[in-house]
């Protein structure tokens, strides 16, 4: 397990999501666009310290300030690191 310097929440697992923007009226394909792309967990905006997601060039950075809002993507495609479960993030406590 991972430690948030001066937190007590323990990271279980980190994973990897490929999110795919379909077309309007194509649900089965893949919308050729891009833009800006924002997360949510149950309660709001995703926030996590640690996670990356690919720009459009391919390279993995840091995701800005922890929050996952405003992710550039390209193709239709985003691919993020996203907690597993982070115990005292994702569950609120």
């Amino acid at each position: 397990m991972e430690d948030f310097p001066g937190k007590e929440e323990k990271v279980v697992g980190v994973a990897k999501l490929n999110i795919w923007v379909s077309d309007v009226a194509d649900p089965c394909g893949t919308w050729a666009g891009g833009g800006a792309m924002t997360i949510l967990d149950c309660n709001s905006v995703l926030s996590w310290p640690c996670g990356r997601f690919r720009t459009p060039e391919g390279d993995w950075k840091e995701v800005p300030d922890g929050v996952y809002s405003n992710l550039p993507f390209r193709c239709g495609h985003l691919e993020v690191e996203v907690p597993l479960d982070v115990i005292g993030y994702s569950r609120g406590r």
